[in-house]
């Protein structure tokens, strides 16, 4: 399976990150992982990456519900900061169930895959292989 350059965790829960990171480990997905609490500290790293890279994660992990920002206002401020990136960053939102009206406001965002908590290695597999398929790097 081809890798990913860079995937970023966005979630509060540290268990939930670390379940993630491993299974992401396994599946060989990305040669690059990083986490991050909240929506906030997540958009500071992107920013200061951007600026000193040009670059940004080819996939994105979200959880919703989190301090300090959650997902919905993350994927507000992100958009607004990257507004050309929908084809080169796929963002995944990690739930546990959501009403349709939620689905398709964040579908509205950018969303395009919604995977339930915690991932596991065959749906990390099917995901990371649909994305490496059509990935593109942000310059």
């Amino acid at each position: 399976m081809k890798k990913l350059d860079s995937i970023l965790l966005i979630d509060d829960d540290p268990i939930i990150n670390f379940v993630n990171y491993v299974v992401l480990t396994r599946v060989k997905a990305s040669r690059a992982i990083q986490i991050e609490g909240n929506g906030k500290n997540a958009l500071t790293s992107l920013k200061t990456q951007y600026e000193h890279t040009g670059s940004l994660p080819q996939l994105i992990f979200l959880d919703l519900h989190m301090p300090f920002m959650n997902g919905i206002d993350f994927l507000k401020e992100f958009n607004m900061l990257f507004p050309l990136t929908k084809e080169y960053v796929t963002i995944v939102v990690m739930t546990v169930g959501m009403e349709k009206e939620e689905r398709n406001m964040l579908e509205e965002l950018g969303v395009k895959y919604f995977i339930d908590k915690p991932l596991s290695e065959d749906a990390a597999a099917e995901l990371i292989g649909n994305i490496a398929a059509v990935a593109v790097e942000v310059h």
